[in-house]
C-alpha cells in the first residue's frame, strides 16, 4: 500500500535502504498487478511479520523514551504494525511470517474496484481523524493539511496510472527515499503548525 499508510512507513524505509546494499531485493515488472509493477523479491528484514515486529519494538522504545510517555511509545509500535496488516490486504503473496515461505497476500492491488478506494479511504479517514483530534489555531495548519493529502492523492495517481518505471531499482530506491523525506518533512512542518486549541481545563 503507498498513500493508505504512508504515516506508517518505516519499513519501507528500511526496505529500499536495504535494497541499495542488496540486503533485499526488487524489480520492476510491468503488468504484474494492475495498480503495482513492483515485484518484491527478498525482503525478510523489513517486510516478515517477524521483523515488523521487531521494528515495532524498537521504534516504540525509542519514541516511549524521547518523549518519555510509555503509552505513546505503544501507539507508534502499533502504527508500524499495522504497516504489515496494510500490506497483507493489498499485496500479492510475497509477505512471510518469519522471511521463509509459505508467503501470503490478498493481492487486492490487482482489484482496481476495491483497492483504489481503500487506499483513499484509509487517507482520507486518517487526515479526518486527525484534524479532529489535533485542531489547528493557525490557518497555515489548516490549509497545510488538506494541501498536504492533496499532494498524496495525486502522488498516489501517479503511481497508479503514470507509465511504468523503467529506472534500474537502485534509483528508484533512491527515488522512494526521497519521497518518504520530503513528505516525512511535509507532515511534520503540518504538525508543527496546528496548534491544539487550549481547553477550559488548560
Amino acid at each position: 500500500m503507498f498513500v493508505g499508510h504512508f504515516g506508517a512507513g518505516l519499513t519501507d524505509y528500511a526496505f529500499f535502504t536495504f535494497s541499495l546494499f542488496g540486503i533485499e531485493r526488487f524489480r520492476v515488472d510491468e503488468g504484474l498487478m494492475a495498480l503495482s509493477d513492483f515485484d518484491l523479491m527478498h525482503m525478510p528484514w523489513t517486510h516478515s511479520l517477524v521483523a515488523t515486529f521487531g521494528w515495532a519494538a524498537l521504534f516504540g522504545l525509542l519514541v516511549g523514551a524521547v518523549l518519555r510517555r510509555p503509552a505513546v511509545g505503544w501507539v507508534a509500535a502499533a502504527v508500524v504494525i499495522s504497516h504489515w496488516a496494510l500490506d497483507l490486504l493489498v499485496h500479492r503473496p510475497d509477505l512471510t511470517l518469519t522471511g521463509s515461505p509459505p508467503k501470503f497476500g490478498f493481492g487486492l492491488w490487482d482489484v482496481p474496484a476495491v483497492g483504489i478506494p481503500l487506499e483513499f479511504a484509509i487517507l482520507l479517514g486518517g487526515a479526518w481523524l486527525y484534524a479532529r483530534a489535533v485542531p489547528s489555531a493557525t490557518r497555515a495548519g489548516r490549509i497545510g493539511l488538506w494541501l498536504l493529502v492533496a499532494a498524496l492523492v495525486g502522488a498516489q495517481l501517479v503511481n497508479w496510472f503514470a507509465e511504468p518505471a523503467t529506472t534500474a531499482p537502485p534509483l528508484l530506491a533512491l527515488q522512494a527515499l526521497a519521497v518518504f523525506a520530503v513528505v516525512t518533512l511535509a507532515g511534520w512542518w503540518v504538525d508543527r503548525a496546528r496548534r491544539r486549541v487550549p481547553t477550559a481545563a488548560g
